[in-house]
């Protein structure tokens, strides 16, 4: 199943909300970058702090103390230990979305789009997904 955040941006706030539905109900989450694993240090430096960061950066994995969650981490050309579980796509680009869709270990994916109606950048890939997954569900 596909679900989607209407927020379009990279804010921290609902980068930790959709990350803590997808983190829901699995005991594996992959955790696709847009670009390179680094892209997402801010994010991940702000909602979990630092040493998590650290830990995933250099890992590409991370176990979540006192849960049964395993956190991966990939990239464009990178891959993890990710055996099957929910995949979170934030600020992912369609064509990353639609890999991650076809991915045969993919139970769920959650995306946060890079952009939206009126953000200025030419692109509106909120838009775009609907059009493409309308079975998609809202978080």
């Amino acid at each position: 199943m596909q679900y989607h955040s209407t927020n379009y941006s990279g804010d921290i706030g609902e980068f930790s909300r959709v990350l803590a539905i997808a983190a829901s109900n699995t005991t594996e989450l992959l955790l696709v970058s847009p670009d390179k694993i680094a892209s997402l240090e801010t994010l991940i430096t702000k909602a979990y702090g630092h040493d998590l960061w650290k830990l995933l950066f250099k890992n590409r994995s991370v176990k979540i103390p006192q849960t049964n969650l395993t956190i991966y981490m990939e990239a464009k050309g990178t891959k993890s230990a990710f055996s099957r579980g929910n995949i979170f796509l934030p600020l992912a680009s369609m064509s990353t979305v639609e890999r991650a869709i076809k991915d045969h270990r993919t139970v769920n994916t959650f995306y946060i789009p890079h952009s939206g109606p009126n953000t200025g950048f030419g692109i509106d890939e909120l838009t775009d997904y609907k059009k493409k997954y309308p079975a998609s569900q809202e978080v």
